[in-house]
């Protein structure tokens, strides 16, 4: 069965360099589907972690991989790759909804104070605002041969906006380090998503300068506790990034210290050479 989820991979993912990569390493599992530590997944694959987890979270976005969290930094995760053939046709649907209603052979007969039948053929759309949003149901074949049925709830404006790569990637890498970090694993919502995008579209950040603001704050002992979610890291960004430039232009005890000792050796030498 490993080697179908692997043909599978080959064939079909969208994945690419070492997202591809991370894949087939899972996908050669038994199934297709593993429990193993981020250290682990990157010591088979030959990549760091950090890229690796990058690899995972992507393919989170593109669907081609369910990933169930340990709980915190050092513990196993749950891998299973989601092997949806793109070419297998949609289920036939015997009902043609275009189709006119059964004839009723036998009338009915109606008191003047009944009200009107219910036309349940009507093609406008009925449905209270207040009433909860439609449901999708789309029936997925798992790698391990078993129908799944996976539910989600849609609206027009959810319809309508689709997650951005980019953006899904920069809200699991953040969720990833405060777990790590210790804390619950933060709920990943639209706020989030607006957040991000924003950071990305009307404040000119890059998506690199937002990730290596992501860790730098999350390494931070102070900053970690401030900043737990992606409202709050655009809210403080600028106060980050010239906390951070601070930090990186100050020299520590430690480099005054050895620089010292490399002038010292220096005026030792030409003492030497002299005599």
């Amino acid at each position: 069965m490993a080697r179908n989820v692997t043909k599978w991979v080959w064939t079909h993912s969208r994945a690419t360099g070492a997202t591809l990569i991370v894949l087939l390493a899972i996908s050669d599992e038994a199934n297709g589907e593993t429990k193993m530590k981020v250290s682990d997944l990157a010591r088979k694959c030959r990549l760091g972690e950090r890229t690796t987890q990058a690899a995972i979270t992507e393919l989170t976005v593109l669907g081609e991989l369910a990933v169930t969290r340990g709980g915190g930094r050092g513990r196993s995760n749950s891998y299973r790759v989601l092997a949806v053939n793109p070419a297998d046709p949609a289920p036939f649907n015997e009902s043609n909804p275009a189709d006119p209603a059964p004839f009723n052979e036998t009338p009915q007969i109606l008191h003047p104070a009944d009200p009107a039948p219910f036309n349940r053929h009507t093609r406008r759309s009925e449905r209270n605002p207040a009433d909860p949003a439609p449901q999708v149901f789309a029936d997925v074949i798992s790698s391990t041969g078993r129908s799944e049925v996976h539910v989600q709830t849609t609206s027009a404006k959810t319809q309508a906006v689709q997650l951005r790569p980019d953006v899904g990637r920069l809200c699991a890498h953040l969720a990833d380090r405060i777990e790590a970090n210790g804390s619950r694993r933060p709920t990943v919502g639209k706020r989030w998503h607006d957040a991000a995008r924003l950071m990305l579209d009307n404040d000119g950040r890059s998506e690199e300068q937002i990730h290596h603001a992501i860790d730098w704050s999350q390494d931070s002992e102070f900053w970690r506790i401030n900043i737990l979610s992606m409202p709050k890291l655009r809210e403080k960004y600028e106060q980050l990034r010239l906390q951070a430039a601070r930090t990186n232009g100050r020299h520590t005890t430690k480099d005054r210290v050895r620089q010292a000792a490399e002038a010292g050796r220096r005026v030792q030498a030409m003492l030497n050479g002299e005599s």
